[in-house]
């Protein structure tokens, strides 16, 4: 047996690489597998004793009536309370640097220590007017709150007398165990924030909530069945409760609202009275002033009659005045008027005189200018008439001299005629006799037309002298004529001259009377005047002082009249408040008269927001522990199994040896199970203690960004998960281990003892594929045929191989999840990166805000929304919280949020009667396209819609709804709260957000990257989970690589030594192996990395938050970066093994086993 053990502990010394690879993958998967699955319970652990000792209710009770004294005592009478506490709430909301946020006020318990707070800086208050505030107070908005701050409410606080309150500390509180606290009525519809005061400042009679702790629940795990049947029984029994308490509870309300009315209808009678009485006295003095002013308006109108005496006599002498002043101007205007018609007489026959002058003279002129043209015409036909005689006298002496040359012209023709005959016509005699016959013919010829003209203007003379002796023949009497009357009128206008000259004279002398006359008329009027003047002036002083004491009675008539207004006023607005004092006490009779039972809503820890956030992500994590370590163990597995094979068929001849000196195959083969258990249990003891005590620390310090509780300390709890992975790790191991000896202890000695069968040789695929086979060369060809021969090692190194580059893109692919996040949300989803709210009271915007929102250079593109958050649930009541947007214009939508398929990106249609849901709020709640989504009107009534699409979304949950559907289908009115805009590029942020709120109707403008910064650091608290898996699932590809590539060189030693042998180098001995590696991790990396897909895809739905939809595109780097760790873990294994090639013993390796 010592032989036996010895043989044991040499092959594991023989074989420590094998045994290190067993020892790293077991370690590996046990340390993952026990790491991830204590994370889950140790968080849960570490809330769990978190809110064990901050004394975390049980159970929360919430009522339509709120509760009395008398409420929380029964509570407290039900069996298996331990404590029962009656609290303040009220949501209220708060402004920091211009934007509102929502804050929920608590009011520090009285008495009991349910809900203990943490104070984690400052102080508890000690006055009514202090607070301390949510931990997360300090940061929001820009900057924050800090101590001895003031809280300032802005609107809501319903019950709060208080409505300032100083910052004295920062605390937890179990209530709020999530940085996620809730939704409120106020605001975006999210509570920012909470904070606590005493008591003092509520003024409410009424509890509105009740906080119950039952009995054994704290000494149990709180996410236990055993935590969940104990508490049960007590919510049946606060069921059965508030049955008995609904009508009870309506008594007390009524009584207590029914004497609180009573008392104030009393007070109305007497205030009532009182003001009745002060309306009387203040009639009876209106009266007695309406009298003295009647006394007064006596003694003004006596003064009135005597002054207006005054006036009339001054009156009449006006008149008088007036009267002679009249007729003086009637009389000197008609003397005026007559002097200056005779003015316009004299001035007229002036005139005609002048005129008739001015035509005599014309037609003395006229005249002389007649006889002047007669006498001048004769002179000029005279003048004529001798030029005529003159140039006859001169053609007759020219005819005379030409007639004496007649004679010697006719000898010159006659010669020059002989001259022809006898042929000398071109002699110079000849062409002298031609030159004086053609001067002879050319002067007579002259004379004749001379002669001609000269008869012809003897002819027109004569006529001429004929019509001048006819024309004064003709003129002669008219002439006379004309000097005829020329004569009588010169004596006609001598006449007049003298007229005109006495009827000048004769004007100028009444003229002069007239104006003497008119003086001493106007004297007297002037003194008159005078007279008028100083009974004017004295009546002005009487009517001043009559005036004065006019206006002092208008002054007090005014005073009556504003003292009468006041009165009907007051009395008005008495009556008016008397009525609607009436109608207050009617309608809160007739509110007293409606109140219906109570209704009590009795919520669990997993109703509480925090705690159920936490509840899933504990889960997630629970699931997420599922599904990484099977994979492990799945590559585990196939390690050992290939590991052990390779090395029993190693030693297949101590085998044989072992069976033929009578050992049985237990014996023999519990060696192998020894050997893999101390591999593997040495392994998983190593593993699960390491991954134990960092992996729940990393993953649960990840997600503390999110939530108040304790760090995890380090530990083995609970143990039996340790157990557990250490004996599947163990049992994996064993069962590969046992696997691989089985069939070789199958085998007789005789034929263990011998080498065994090479494997037949035969044609691959590739050999049938003969033009692919003749293009190899003869490396290629044995590479292929190695490959393909050995299919067993073929499919271990292909599917090892496979597994770690799926996981390494799963962790790629996780990372790409998360970081896209948000970049797919607010970039790729929503269009719009700026949201202004609107008043609570605003029911349209104003006319500035929209002319800001026109501006095309700050927003290029805006709408009008109603966003609030909502319970969205199922037909079978499965419920999610999330928000619904009402859209004011339909079309608008599409332009600001992209509505399309995550997987086609085909647009989803949005417009008249569309309901469109974000793909998560779909999925979770199990709706498809054509079923029905059910929402609550304002009433509570439940309603439903169709759904006509499903639109890809990543941060929260949306319902997009046509607003004229919601209208119809709930009956509500939809009130728009919201503004959505693209701003322009290059717009300043900041001067927009001013100028908005600088409108009325807007009370905060934010923009989305703010929130989407926000989310983006609550989303990275995955990362250092994503960052463990790449770790551990490149530690575990280094490590399958490794055992594969050492037992593939180890199997083929021989074969090496024989290449080695036959000449190759060491370069060229080591490629023949690199060469069938890289082709097996190509291949593997490509089967990979489509497990990868399919892996990813199932792992994130695993891991998602509640509040988000991560993405489910894997980056194309991704696919890179698993390739390369891949490629770049296979080549350091190459260069690792290189020494191994080199030591290869060629004469050892090629010795015959025979």
């Amino acid at each position: 047996m010592k032989a036996y053990q010895k043989a044991l502990w040499r092959t594991i010394g023989r074989s420590k690489g094998r045994f290190l690879a067993i020892f790293a993958i077991v370690a590996l998967g046990a340390g993952f597998f026990a790491g991830l699955a204590q994370t889950a319970p140790q968080m849960r652990a570490a809330v769990d004793q978190y809110l064990d000792e901050n004394r975390f209710l049980d159970i929360q009770i919430s009522s339509t009536l709120g509760f009395s004294d008398n409420d929380v005592d029964a509570v407290k009478a039900l069996s298996g309370v331990a404590d029962a506490e009656g609290a303040y709430t009220s949501d209220i909301l708060c402004r920091i640097a211009d934007k509102d946020f929502a804050m929920r006020v608590h009011a520090l318990p009285e008495e009991g220590d349910l809900n203990q707070i943490l104070v984690k800086e400052g102080r508890l208050p000690e006055k009514a007017d202090e607070c301390v505030l949510d931990e997360q107070a300090m940061t929001l908005g820009d900057k924050g709150y800090a101590l001895g701050d003031t809280v300032k409410v802005k609107s809501g606080g319903d019950g709060l007398k208080e409505k300032s309150f100083t910052v004295v500390g920062f605390v937890e509180s179990p209530l709020y165990l999530a940085f996620t606290l809730g939704t409120t009525t106020l605001g975006t519809g999210q509570l920012d924030a909470f904070l606590y005061v005493l008591p003092e400042a509520f003024d409410s009679e009424a509890y509105t909530a009740l906080y119950v702790a039952v009995q054994g629940a704290s000494s149990l795990d709180t996410f236990t069945d055993a935590y969940d049947d104990t508490v049960q029984p007590v919510v049946d029994e606060l069921e059965s409760l508030a049955e008995k308490r609904a009508p009870e509870r309506r008594e007390e309300v009524i009584g207590d609202a029914q004497k609180e009315l009573d008392d104030g209808r009393a007070e109305y009678e007497a205030e009532k009275a009182d003001a009745e009485q002060q309306l009387a006295d203040a009639k009876q003095q209106l009266d007695d002033a309406r009298q003295e002013i009647a006394d007064n308006e006596s003694k003004l109108a006596d003064a009135q009659a005597e002054l207006d005496s005054g006036k009339q006599e001054l009156a009449d002498a006006k008149a008088q005045y007036e009267q002679g002043l009249s007729e003086y101007e009637s009389q000197k205007a008609s003397t005026d008027a007559q002097l200056a018609a005779n003015k316009r007489q004299l001035d007229a026959a002036r005139q005609q005189l002048e005129d008739a002058k001015a035509q005599y003279q014309q037609g003395y002129d006229a005249l002389q200018n007649q006889k002047k043209e007669l006498s001048d015409a004769k002179a000029q036909l005279d003048t004529q008439s001798q030029q005529l005689s003159s140039q006859d006298a001169t053609l007759t002496e020219a005819e005379t001299a030409l007639a004496a040359q007649a004679d010697a012209v006719e000898q010159a023709r006659q010669a020059l005629l002989l001259l022809q005959q006898q042929g000398l016509g071109d002699s110079d005699d000849a062409k002298a006799l031609e030159s004086q016959i053609s001067a002879y013919d050319t002067q007579k010829s002259q004379l004749e037309s001379a002669r001609t003209q000269l008869e012809d203007a003897k002819a027109q003379l004569e006529a001429a002298y004929d019509t001048l002796a006819a024309q004064e023949a003709a003129a002669k009497p008219q002439l006379d004529a004309a000097e005829a009357q020329l004569a009588d009128a010169k004596a006609q206008i001598d006449q007049n001259e003298k007229t005109l000259s006495s009827g000048e004279a004769a004007y100028q002398s009444g003229y002069a009377q007239a104006q003497r006359e008119f003086a001493e008329a106007k004297a007297q009027l002037d003194n008159a005047k005078a007279e008028i003047s100083s009974g004017e002036a004295e009546l002005e002083s009487g009517q001043k002082e009559l005036d004065d004491g006019r206006a002092q009675l208008e002054d007090a008539k005014k005073q009556l009249s504003d003292g009468e207004a006041e009165y009907e006023t007051q009395k008005a607005d008495a009556e008016r408040q008397f009525a609607d004092a009436e109608q207050e006490l009617s309608d809160a009779q007739a509110e007293i008269d409606d109140v219906e039972n109570a209704e009590w809503y009795v919520l669990d820890r997993h109703k509480n927001v925090g705690f159920a956030s936490f509840e899933s992500d504990a889960d997630r994590m629970a699931s997420l522990s599922t599904v990484f370590p099977v994979l492990f163990f799945l590559v585990a597995a196939l390690v050992a199994l290939t590991t052990m094979t390779r090395m029993v068929e190693e030693e297949r001849g101590e085998i044989g040896a072992y069976k033929a000196l009578g050992y049985s195959n237990g014996a023999i083969i519990a060696k192998y199970l020894l050997y893999g258990l101390f591999a593997s249990l040495s392994g998983s003891v190593c593993g699960i203690v390491a991954g134990c005590l960092t992996l729940p620390s990393i993953c649960w310090n990840a997600y503390r960004i999110m939530y108040h509780a304790p760090a995890i300390s380090p530990n083995l709890s609970p143990f039996y998960l340790c157990v557990l992975s250490a004996v599947v790790c163990v049992a994996i191991t064993l069962g590969a281990t046992y696997g691989a000896c089985r069939a070789t202890l199958c085998e007789s000695p005789a034929a263990l003892l011998l080498p065994k069968t090479p494997q037949a040789g035969k044609r691959i695929l590739l050999e049938r594929i003969k033009p692919l086979w003749r293009h190899m060369n003869f490396t290629q060809k044995v590479t292929a045929r190695n490959l393909f021969r050995y299919k067993k090692r073929l499919f271990m190194t292909i599917v090892g191989i496979a597994g770690c580059t799926a996981l390494l893109l799963l962790g790629f692919g996780i990372r790409d999840s998360i970081t896209h996040l948000v970049t797919n949300q607010y970039e790729d989803i929503f269009q719009y990166n700026m949201t202004a709210q609107l008043g609570e009271a605003e029911t349209a915007l104003s006319d500035g805000t929209r002319a800001i929102l026109n501006d095309k250079s700050r927003v290029e593109e805006w709408m009008l929304a109603s966003l609030h958050s909502a319970d969205i649930e199922n037909e079978n009541g499965d419920t999610m919280n999330g928000y619904v947007m009402l859209p004011e214009n339909v079309e608008t939508l599409p332009d600001l949020i992209t509505l399309r398929d995550r997987r086609t990106h085909d647009p989803v249609s949005f417009g008249k009667d569309s309901v469109v849901l974000t793909e998560k709020l779909a999925r979770e709640l199990g709706i498809s396209v054509g079923e029905k989504v059910v929402l609550q009107n304002d009433a509570g009534k439940r309603v439903s819609f169709t759904v006509t699409g499903i639109t890809e979304n990543y941060v929260y949950h949306y319902a997009y709804i046509d607003p004229a559907l919601y209208e119809q289908v709930t009956g509500d009115d939809v009130s728009y709260n919201e503004v959505c805009g693209r701003t322009a590029d290059g717009a300043d942020e900041q001067a927009l957000s001013d100028a908005l709120q600088a409108q009325t109707d807007i009370t905060t403008v934010s923009y989305t990257d703010t929130a989407a910064a926000s989310f983006e650091e609550t989303i990275q608290a995955l990362n250092a989970i994503i960052l463990v898996i790449i770790f551990f699932a490149g530690a575990l590809s280094f490590i399958v690589l490794y055992n594969l590539t050492n037992i593939n060189i180890t199997e083929r030693q021989r074969e090496l030594a024989t290449l080695r042998v036959l000449g190759f180098h060491h370069r060229e001995a080591a490629g023949y192996i690199y060469r069938e590696t890289a082709i097996l991790t190509g291949i593997g990396c490509a089967i990979g990395l489509v497990a990868g897909i399919f892996l990813h895809q199932f792992t994130i739905t695993t891991v998602e938050v509640d509040a988000c939809m991560f993405g489910r595109t894997i980056a194309p780097l991704s696919y890179i970066w698993s390739i390369l760790l891949t490629g770049a873990f296979t080549a350091i294994i190459d260069l690792v093994m290189a020494p191994k090639f080199q030591k290869i013993d060629m004469v050892e390796s090629l010795k015959s086993v025979d």
